[in-house]
């Protein structure tokens, strides 16, 4: 399979459109997740004092739980400094705060359901159908978003919108399929950083800018060409194609994809003499089209290491990761401008994780970032001084942690589970931040040093992971071509 998509070409004009794809795919957790901080702020208010001797004299103030006393407070709304975000549209605050946890919740819960239902159907369905059919389904929530007019709406928007929007994993799986291999750490830290560069805009756009709708107009018609470019070019991999045994429209994508990279004749000659390569997969069909669940994989040995080490290093990284959000909150300073410095440190960390990663390794890389946050935690709980330098250093380390093993995840498991595979454990490591806040009150004393040891669990299971980089990419299970194997020795010798 390697030497069909290398005839067709890697780095042709069809991986150009596929590339401006991907990255709107990367967006669309954003468009969801990040936005939720700067949309649900609460707005500034003109405040009178009751009950004192002069009830009429209006002060500006931000918002305080004790400004909702009727008795004592009488508020409105400042337009000058507050912006206009849904807080401010449907008065989100006081005894309607409420909307707010639960908009915010909600989009984790999708999320979380998304990682299990969305996820697993590009593995059994194909690439195509199930990212085609997500654009169009996305697009109609991004509209909604646009002329949304009350929280409840909001709310269910947003749930649905959490559990699309986890498509996006799809993508580490594209760049592997699609890409050289050569290069896959660079495009996947630079599609993990379009997801930071979006957290940036965000927050540009909210200090400059001062209505949520002119937001959605804009990102709105982003996606409109989004939705576009997708149904019109994109071609089902070949690679899927080739690991269900689809031998007739395995060999029309390679031949649309050698079009488009004007590589015809090339492919032409390689067909004819590589004619084998196809019949065999055309005798394989009906054994190689079975789909499988969670259970059925970890009873393959080969597969069950590797999604258990995999898993518990996604737990640590994203437990660690949020860890640090926790301290960045707590931190003083302007709100939009800490934001920008956590964003533009994870953009770094997934760029310079990426390429490094192609070139010396995914392990060596991997275990470097468990360092790096190690120690950069350890400074920023002992030094008295540079605490944001420290912190920040941390999170370097910790968002490297998370780009390596998304360009390693994909290379190491075979095409046809590489979906649901990521995406169980996807799952579980989302399960993990929900236990910062918990151990933060239950155990305060000890939260620091779960954090140090998180890092330590991921890199000594890391040393046990086995490099992935220049080795061919598997497509179907070990033991299951072995079965297939078997059987067909059992049909010559009878």
């Amino acid at each position: 399979m390697d030497n069909a998509l290398e005839t067709v070409e890697l780095e042709g004009n069809y991986q150009k459109i596929l590339l401006i794809i991907n990255m709107f795919t990367g967006v669309l957790p954003a468009i969801y997740v990040i936005q939720i901080p700067y949309l649900t702020k609460y707005p500034n208010f003109f405040v009178k004092k009751l009950n004192t001797d002069y009830p009429n004299r209006i002060y500006e103030m931000d918002y305080s739980p004790e400004l909702c006393d009727s008795n004592l407070y009488e508020i409105s709304k400042n337009p000058n400094k507050s912006i206009i975000n849904w807080s401010y549209t449907f008065d989100l605050y006081c005894e309607r705060k409420i909307y707010i946890t639960i908009m915010t919740s909600i989009v984790f819960v999708g999320a979380m359901l998304g990682t299990l239902i969305i996820l697993p159907l590009p593995d059994k369905y194909g690439r195509a159908k199930i990212l085609k059919s997500i654009t169009l389904i996305s697009l109609f929530l991004h509209f909604s978003l646009l002329f949304s007019f009350g929280p409840t709406e909001l709310i269910l928007i947003n749930f649905l919108g959490g559990l699309f929007s986890q498509i996006y994993a799809l993508g580490y799986a594209l760049f592997t399929e699609f890409f050289p291999k050569s290069k896959n750490g660079l495009y996947i830290g630079i599609y993990n950083g379009i997801y930071s560069l979006a957290g940036v805009a965000l927050c540009f756009f909210f200090m400059y800018s001062n209505n949520w709708r002119y937001l959605y107009v804009i990102t709105c018609l982003i996606h409109c060409y989004y939705t576009y470019i997708t149904i019109k070019y994109f071609i089902e991999s070949p690679r899927w194609l080739y690991s269900v045994g689809e031998k007739g429209k395995c060999m029309n994508a390679l031949s649309e994809i050698a079009r488009y990279n004007e590589r015809e004749d090339e492919w032409n000659k390689f067909k004819v003499n590589n004619s084998h390569f196809f019949e065999q997969q055309n005798n394989s069909q009906n054994e190689n089209n079975k789909s499988y669940t969670i259970l059925e994989i970890l009873q393959f040995k080969s597969q069950r290491n590797t999604f258990i080490k995999i898993t518990i290093i996604m737990v640590c990284a994203s437990y660690n990761y949020f860890g640090i959000i926790l301290n960045l909150g707590k931190m003083k300073g302007n709100f939009y401008l800490n934001s920008i410095h956590a964003f533009l440190g994870e953009l770094v960390a997934e760029l310079l994780s990426g390429k490094l990663a192609d070139k010396y390794g995914r392990i060596k890389i991997f275990i470097l970032s468990c360092i790096v946050g190690t120690i950069g935690y350890i400074s920023y709980l002992l030094s008295p001084s540079y605490k944001f330098f420290f912190i920040f250093t941390a999170m370097i380390g910790y968002s490297s942690i998370f780009n390596t093993i998304c360009i390693y995840t994909p290379e190491i498991y075979p095409t046809k589970i590489r979906n649901i595979a990521f995406s169980y454990s996807t799952f579980i490591s989302k399960l993990s931040p929900i236990c910062v806040p918990i151990l933060t009150e239950l155990m305060p004393n000890l939260i620091d040093f779960s954090f140090i040891l998180c890092g330590i669990i991921a890199g000594i299971i890391g040393l046990n992971l086995e490099e992935t980089l220049g080795k061919t990419l598997i497509d179907i299970i070990p033991e299951e071509e072995e079965e297939m194997e078997n059987l067909k020795m059992k049909m010559l010798n009878n």
